[in-house]
């Protein structure tokens, strides 16, 4: 399953495809701060990576909302894009093409309890959302 490399735990399995491993930033109890967490590839000639696709942990907590796809100019690296929106416990693949995402927004509470179900729910719980149609 790997080992430890340059301060990263697991690097390779990070793009063998197979969701029973998993790379993992050193970052300290509280997380990662933004920039301290990065993964990468070496190629031998000049490559142009025109998307990406990851799947992350479905805690939240662990999740990247946004992350920044940087290339080395030979001497720095230099941001190419920033993918907003991603997500856990799914692939997610930026750039999406036109139309093939899509999602609800919260935009508040209903003022008056649902006449068609029988009692109101002694909690409250998340969204339970299986598809779009």
């Amino acid at each position: 399953y790997g080992d430890e490399e340059g301060g990263q735990l697991f690097p390779a399995n990070a793009f063998d495809q197979d969701l029973d491993t998993r790379w993992k930033a050193q970052c300290g109890d509280d997380g990662c701060a933004a920039g301290e967490a990065w993964i990468g590839a070496t190629y031998l000639e000049s490559v142009q990576v025109r998307c990406l696709k990851i799947y992350q942990s479905g805690r939240y907590e662990k999740q990247a909302r946004t992350v920044a796809l940087s290339s080395w100019t030979g001497e720095d690296w230099k941001i190419q894009a920033y993918y907003n929106g991603l997500g856990g416990n799914s692939w997610n693949m930026r750039p999406a093409a036109p139309d093939t995402m899509w999602r609800m927004v919260y935009k508040g509470r209903a003022t008056e309890e649902c006449s068609t179900l029988p009692t109101t729910p002694a909690y409250s719980r998340n969204w339970g959302v299986t598809e779009f149609k």
